[in-house]
């Protein structure tokens, strides 16, 4: 997996780096615009990235991450996180609310 072969190559990076790219290049965000349109609720390669994405900040951080920190690590850096946002989470949600908006635009 491509993303394996980018997290290991993190290592050789300054943590700041590391954190950076981790929030900026590793950003769920392109996932979760891929997650709007496809039912891929049960796709376990969204555990699979969360997964490495937390072992990731885990190496990068020089510490053990608990789920509780996983989890407010994981928010919005305006609400207290380190913006390295999850991806298995929202993914039902964000697919249930195009498929709303969709629907809602086709009887306007």
């Amino acid at each position: 997996m491509e993303l394996n072969r980018a997290v290991d190559r993190l290592a050789s990076l300054s943590t700041q780096d590391a954190l950076l790219l981790l929030q900026i290049s590793f950003s769920a965000s392109r996932v979760h615009h891929l997650l709007r349109f496809s039912p891929s609720v049960d796709n376990p390669g969204l555990e699979t990235f969360d997964n490495l994405l937390r072992s990731e900040l885990t190496r990068t951080a020089n510490t053990d991450i608990s789920d509780s920190q996983w989890l407010q690590g994981s928010l919005p850096i305006n609400d207290g996180g380190l913006g390295i946002r999850q991806v298995h989470s929202p993914a039902l949600p964000a697919y249930l609310a195009s498929r709303l908006l969709g629907f809602s635009c086709e009887h306007v």
